[in-house]
């Protein structure tokens, strides 16, 4: 049988599962860019402000 987990490392867990789906969404949003960035400099330069990508990309950097 397993061992019990420490309530410590069951946060730690939590912790870095949390952790990885905010990584995960931000590899989404980045995928989503460079799919928008393939149609069309124009196309892309409306999709970035009509979804907000500037303020993602500067939310990702802070």
């Amino acid at each position: 049988m397993m061992a019990p987990i420490s309530m410590m490392r069951l946060a730690l867990l939590e912790k870095e599962l949390r952790l990885l789906s905010k990584a995960m969404n931000l590899l989404d949003c980045y995928a989503r860019m460079i799919r928008l960035l393939k149609l069309s400099e124009k196309s892309a330069r409306v999709g970035c402000v009509a979804w907000g990508w500037d303020r993602l990309l500067v939310k990702s950097l802070v």
